[in-house]
Order: structure tokens, then sequence, then C-alpha cells
């Protein structure tokens, strides 16, 4: 599609789009930010099944003085949900921003993951319009109004595993290519339920980046309606969804390897005929020329004696 129409497009909706109110939205966003009726959760036992809960809110404009201790209390496995005002929305559209309609149409514009790598450095993991797999500083949230989402079986979620993802998926494809603008019409979404390196895919959307990379980490989530045409995942939806604790592929086992027994008659011929050298065989001097017998044993040599 034309910049120019796209331009157009997100300036009509911007002036006349639908209401950012989240106390009525409508009747569109309520369907496309509904969770599936029937997930993995439907058929996990009930100790097994999990949902988020949120663990903290920031707003940029009132909560600037208390960032630090409010960003110091997430942890990894936080998913963070963005959201902008009507107004900033509306701006940010108009002048240019175009990857910013995803906050006029839903309730949360962009989200993301709390990864924790290596052990004590925290980072939020995500997948961006212009660069596909992304990584971004905790400081970064500061300038934005958000929502952390926290699960309530929390300890289940395999976090080393969920660091081994996003490492994976910075080394795919970046730039336009990483990114899935296919699955913001619903089609094409693949890699959403990745147990293994060569099942993750190389672009991913804001939010199916979080569910693959939840499920790689062993909590399958009800977000996903089926991979394929049709399938649309808002942010939203992400953190409204229940789930299932799914557990990861055991690694593989390794076979000790048991040093083989040296047995007499395991041994080779070879290492016997090493290992026990033949005895020299004794000399028959009868045998030997004289000749050879002076040259070898020579007579001794008497030495003078000097008087004093």
């Amino acid at each position: 599609m034309p910049t120019r129409l796209l331009v157009v497009l997100a300036g009509s909706l911007a002036v006349a789009g639908c209401t950012h109110d989240r106390a009525h939205p409508d009747s569109l966003r309520a369907w496309l930010e509904s969770p599936p009726a029937h997930g993995p959760s439907q058929n996990a036992a009930p100790a097994d099944r999990v949902r988020f809960l949120p663990c903290a809110a920031y707003d940029h404009r009132r909560d600037h003085a208390v960032f630090a201790p409010i960003v110091a209390e997430l942890q990894a496995g936080d998913v963070v949900t963005y959201s902008m005002g009507i107004w900033e929305t509306r701006w940010r559209l108009l002048t240019g921003h175009i990857e910013d309609i995803t906050f006029r149409l839903f309730t949360y514009g962009h989200v993301a993951v709390v990864v924790e790598d290596p052990p004590g450095h925290r980072y939020l993991f995500t997948s961006e319009t212009t660069t596909g797999a992304a990584r971004e500083d905790l400081d970064d949230l500061a300038a934005s109004d958000w929502e952390a989402w926290r699960l309530d079986q929390a300890e289940r979620l395999d976090v080393p595993r969920l660091a081994e993802f996003a490492r994976i998926c910075q080394t795919h494809d970046h730039g336009w290519t990483g990114y899935d603008y296919a699955g913001l019409i619903g089609c094409g979404d693949r890699g959403l339920q990745p147990t293994t390196p060569a099942e993750i895919a190389h672009h991913y959307l804001c939010s199916t980046v979080v569910v693959a990379a939840y499920r790689y980490a062993g909590i399958a989530l009800d977000a996903v309606r089926e991979e394929g045409f049709g399938h649309i995942c808002p942010p939203a939806v992400v953190v409204l969804s229940a789930g299932a604790v799914v557990g990861v592929p055991p690694a593989p086992a390794i076979a000790p390897v048991t040093p083989p027994v040296n047995h007499p008659g395991n041994v080779p011929v070879g290492a016997v005929a090493a290992s026990n050298p033949p005895a020299a065989s004794p000399v028959n001097t009868s045998q030997v020329p004289v000749a050879v017998m002076a040259v070898s044993v020579p007579p001794a040599v008497a030495t003078p004696v000097h008087a004093p």
C-alpha cells in the first residue's frame, strides 16, 4: 500500500477512529481482545492452570518520581503492556508514526517481556516493526505509560529457557524482514508453540513473540486461536488469557562412557607384542670369530708406575 494512502488512513482513524475509553470499549475491540474460549488451560489439571495478575503500573506524566522503585520490582517473566493517551496517539499518527496506529485500535498498543540474561541483568524483549526481535533497557519505560503482569505461579516459568529463546531470536532476521507483517492481518503466523530451537520462527509480532517465548519456557497460553489464516493476537489477549503449565522437553541424555576392560583374551596381538617384548637370545661365543672377539673385548693395558 502506498505511503500516501497509509497516511490518509491513519489520519482518518486518528480523527474519527474508535474510542480509547477502557471502561466502554467498542464491540469490535472487545471481540478482538477476548481470549479464545478453548485452549491449553481447558485441558490442564487445576493445579497446572495459570493466569496473569497485574503487579505494577506507571504513568509517565504522574509517576516519574517513583519510577526507580517501581521498575526495581519487575522480575524475569513479567509481561509489560503499553498504552497511550488519545491525543498523544492522534498527534503521533498525524506526524507520520504509522506504527502507533495499534494504540488507537486496541487497549494496549505494544507488549514486551522482562528477560534476565546474564543473571542479575534484566532487559525488555519484544519485536519491533523496523528491527524485528529487539532488546530494550528498562530505563526506556520512563517515557511510556505501561502496566506489568505476572503469572500467579511465576515460579513455574523456566526463566533460563526464556532467556535462551530471546538469545536465539536475536540471531535471526533483523530489520523489516524480522517482523511478522502478515500476522497483523491474521495470516502466516508460525512458530507459536516452539519447544526446540529449530521450531523458533524468524519473525514475530510483539504479542506473538511473548506467546512463543512463554511456550518455550514451559507455559502454553490460550492467546493463540490458531496458526495460519484468521489468527489475530492483540497485546491485551496475551495478558487476559489463561494458560497451562506444560513443562519443557527433557535435555537429551548423554550415555556414560565406560572404559573397556583389558582381559587377556580381548587384547590385540600387537598390543601384547608391544607390552611383552621377547627376551634377548644368549650369544654363543663359541661361534664368534677370534678377531671379532679380540675387537669386541680389547686386552687390558698396563699402566707404568713411576718411582717417586
